[in-house]
């Protein structure tokens, strides 16, 4: 398994490369866990992935000049219906592959403390928007390995799905 040190991703908000704001994020996906124990489940209780959601989080250095970060996500929070896309490469601007994965979506930009620091201390502003219920986290690459079971299976599958929903809207 290879090792990657992230120094230099790319983080697109609304069309606008915002990397030089960002010093931390992190995408979560999780689905519900649904009972699927019977008769035959000899004892054991047995579940599959049900409805999922996501957050995307960041921790931004914030900046207030024109055309900061500020401006940016202000815009963004107060405006209807208060969606942002977000495309995240890790590796930069380096080409789309199993070491750079894209990951596209769209977010609710439902909130902002345009002042959340102390005396002294750099200013940053911490942010966790709700992946929007009408996006798919699409994480595209190019794959390597044949084949895929157990949990990735599952949620290889549920991305697969709502791309499939999303395409038909």
């Amino acid at each position: 398994m290879a090792k990657q040190i992230i120094n230099n991703p790319v983080i697109v908000l609304a069309g606008g490369t915002v990397s030089s704001s960002a010093q931390q994020c992190t995408i979560s996906v999780n689905f519900d866990d649904t009972e699927t124990t019977n008769f035959g489940s000899n004892g054991w209780h047995e579940s599959i992935n049900g409805l999922g959601g996501g957050t995307f989080s960041v921790e931004w250095q914030q900046d207030y000049a024109s055309g900061g970060i500020d401006g940016v996500v202000w815009a963004l929070a107060t405006a209807s219906p208060g969606t942002a896309a977000v495309v995240i490469r890790p590796a930069g601007t380096a080409a789309i592959g199993t070491s750079n994965p894209q990951y596209s979506f769209t977010v609710r930009v439902n909130g902002w403390n345009p002042i959340d620091s102390a005396v002294g201390d750099l200013a940053t502003v911490k942010t966790s928007w709700p992946i929007s219920r009408h996006s798919a986290t699409v994480r595209d690459s190019v794959r390597t390995t044949p084949l895929t079971w157990g949990s990735q299976a599952s949620v290889a599958r549920r991305i697969r799905i709502l791309i499939r929903i999303a395409a038909a809207a």
